[in-house]
């Protein structure tokens, strides 16, 4: 219900690595909800090699549509 249709995402990666392939740096994503508006989605994480670590943060308007946590992401 907080993102029916449509939408706007932005967001951007920030790594560094050395020649033995390790990885780090930062990841922040925000997703803006179209229908219904007024529904934003943020995640802020770190980058460690194949792991991305953080927080995420739902706001809005529609109702149920709000909350936090955390989570990770690893390559497959």
């Amino acid at each position: 219900p907080c993102f029916v249709s449509g939408g706007t995402e932005t967001g951007g990666f920030t790594l560094a690595g050395n020649f033995s392939g390790n990885v780090t740096g930062a990841l922040q994503m925000t997703v803006q909800s179209g229908n219904p508006g007024g529904n934003t989605l943020t995640l802020q994480g770190s980058v460690n090699n194949n792991t991305i670590t953080g927080t995420w943060v739902l706001s809005g308007v529609t109702s149920g549509c709000t909350g936090s946590g955390n989570f990770t992401m690893t390559k497959m």
